[in-house]
């Protein structure tokens, strides 16, 4: 991988996917106390890192004690360039120090690690493991397991960013969990799937009362679209993410579809970049081909309905864009751990954006009945002398307003309210054509009706 300062980034691949958060152990290093981690027992030898930022230079002598007795000595002084990218140092601060032979006998034993000239214990990791890669390996029958036990994880509620390749940032540490929903380590249960299938149900019958046509999609995590910025150690697991659970329960129910705009914007890669590097969000040239995938869909209801042209995507060169995740503390993946950043220059991008001299629709002061949330403001588009187009309504979160120029050329009126259900009074009242219901993958983890305020926001 590549970090900011543009050196190439080789980390174990044998090391599982990211299970655990920073702890107090690091924040102290970044301080100015010793910190470390012993991170396993791998094919007999014990491997970790430890840094002392008092002498940064010093590659400190490290002790393996089994059992309560020593047993090995060596120095952290192998480079681990993830080290490197969370700040610990120059790098050169990993050891991978070989247990003595007699020490496999099939048994089961402890195993603490010392460091420093003061012998201080080192924690272990959140995802300490003990594991050899070929079953006929001598250490194979034995079990070593820390006594020190790991620290407790950080303030799970406050938001960080996780830096990526070629300066990435990706959400961690939020409370919909999108790291462990990447992995595959969250997803819906049983009953998750039959709320949200049954909310669908409800929506779409309630809008074919109406005769009003209906269309759920799904906005993808920048982490699927973009997974070979994800820092190394951390995959894409698209078998069971949300929209692949609620797509199988949905091939047992007539009528009632979900749009997942994955595929799309992956396709989409080839015209430019689509999502923000410093941000959750797509982009004005991402948020176009998703309304695209969007429309192509609607069009399956809605005869002459007008679709926006690749010829139409009409963008202008912005510099120092910063994004939502551009403020937030940053952290890197260091092992199975993710470990505090000393913050570097700031982080910025240049990004292409929409031209607004190409834009037909206007901002209207929006009506009574659309004002259906107390805390975020609709909006509301019309193209003056276009009566023969149609009418849409839609309904979502952040991921909408990157969709509303675009959308606004298509209809004679478009109305959108920032909500996570779509209000069936106001859809009525408004006399739409269309409903575009529009929902970040993140938020499915919770079920219709209860994604906390703050999350939305």
């Amino acid at each position: 991988m590549l970090g900011r300062n543009g050196k190439h980034q080789d980390v174990d691949a044998r090391r599982p996917d990211v299970a655990a958060v920073s702890s107090d152990a690091i924040d102290g290093a970044l301080a100015g106390s010793l910190a470390g981690r012993v991170e396993g027992v791998l094919d007999g030898c014990v491997v970790g890192w430890a840094w002392d930022p008092a002498e940064a230079a010093a590659h400190l002598r490290i002790r393996v004690q089994v059992d309560g007795q020593p047993v090995a000595e060596g120095f952290a002084g192998l480079e681990r360039p993830d080290l490197t990218t969370a700040g610990i140092g120059d790098g050169f601060h990993a050891f991978h120090i070989a247990l003595p032979a007699e020490l496999a006998d099939g048994l089961g034993h402890t195993i603490d690690v010392l460091a420093g000239p003061d012998l201080k214990t080192l924690a272990p990791s959140g995802g300490f493991m003990c594991i050899t890669v070929d079953q006929s390996h001598r250490f194979a029958q034995t079990a070593f397991a820390p006594i020190a036990q790991p620290a407790l994880p950080d303030d799970p509620s406050p938001q960080r960013a996780l830096i990526g390749k070629l300066g990435a940032l990706f959400l961690c540490n939020d409370r919909n969990l999108t790291l462990e929903q990447l992995s595959g380590a969250r997803s819906l249960s049983e009953e998750d799937v039959e709320a949200h299938v049954g909310a669908l149900v409800e929506r779409r019958e309630g809008f074919s009362k109406l005769g009003v046509p209906y269309v759920f999609a799904v906005a993808p995590m920048k982490e699927r679209v973009y997974a070979e910025l994800l820092p190394d150690g951390l995959s894409s697991n698209d078998t069971e993410r949300t929209p692949a659970q609620l797509s199988r329960a949905l091939r047992d129910v007539d009528g009632c579809e979900l749009l997942d705009l994955l595929a799309p914007l992956r396709d989409a890669r080839r015209h430019g970049r689509i999502y923000h590097l410093t941000d959750t969000h797509w982009n004005d040239r991402g948020a176009f081909f998703g309304v695209r995938a969007l429309l192509k869909e609607a069009a399956k209801h809605i005869d002459g309905l007008r679709l926006p042209s690749p010829a139409d995507l009409r963008l202008t060169r912005r510099g120092d864009f910063h994004g939502d995740l551009a403020d937030k503390p940053k952290v890197a993946l260091v092992g199975r751990d993710l470990m505090p950043c000393a913050e570097q220059d700031p982080w910025t991008e240049e990004i292409d954006v929409i031209d607004p001299r190409s834009l037909r629709a206007r901002r209207r002061p929006p009506d009574e009945h659309l004002h259906v949330s107390a805390t975020r403001p609709p909006q509301l588009f019309e193209i003056p002398d276009a009566p023969d187009l149609p009418r849409c309504v839609l309904v979502g979160d952040s991921f909408c307003l990157m969709l509303l120029p675009w959308l606004a050329e298509c209809f004679s009126r478009l109305a959108f309210m920032w909500t996570p259900e779509p209000p069936l009074e106001a859809v009525t009242a408004e006399r739409a054509d269309l409903v575009l219901h529009v929902k970040a993958e993140r938020f499915l983890i919770a079920r219709p009706g209860t994604l906390p305020a703050s999350t939305a926001q």
